[in-house]
């Protein structure tokens, strides 16, 4: 079973702090919460021993699809790694965001070249 969480409702579950903690480290994805005691001690040492037993009693046995960063601290980050010439892979691999999004960055910052647009192919047969 999924599910996924606010990041206000996760604060309310775990606090302001774990919150930002796990979302700096497992922000934007689908984190599976394990139930079994003495598992999941990568989030256990992320966000703390008592906010990861809310999670468990929470979510236990779940995976839970997180929020991801702001998106305006990400186009803060990406900005300047497009100017150092980074590709959109390397840009998205750094910041786990999608090369999509770098890309749609990138074009907001206007500095993709407009693309051209494609004659419908019936008028390019009767012209040839």
């Amino acid at each position: 079973m999924a599910i996924t969480i606010s990041r206000v409702d996760l604060e309310a579950l775990i606090g302001p702090e774990a919150t930002a903690w796990l979302l700096a480290r497992f922000g934007g994805l689908s984190l599976y919460i394990p139930k079994r005691p003495g598992a999941g001690q990568a989030i256990e040492a992320v966000v703390g021993a008592v906010a990861f037993e809310v999670l468990q009693a929470e979510f236990g046995a779940m995976n839970v699809s997180l929020p991801g960063k702001p998106k305006q601290v990400l186009k803060d980050q990406i900005a300047p790694m497009i100017e150092q010439g980074l590709s959109h892979n390397e840009i998205a691999q750094q910041l786990g965001c999608s090369w999509r999004y770098v890309a749609m960055v990138k074009a907001d910052m206007g500095l993709t070249k407009p693309q051209a647009t494609q004659k419908a192919r019936r008028e390019a047969e009767r012209n040839a």
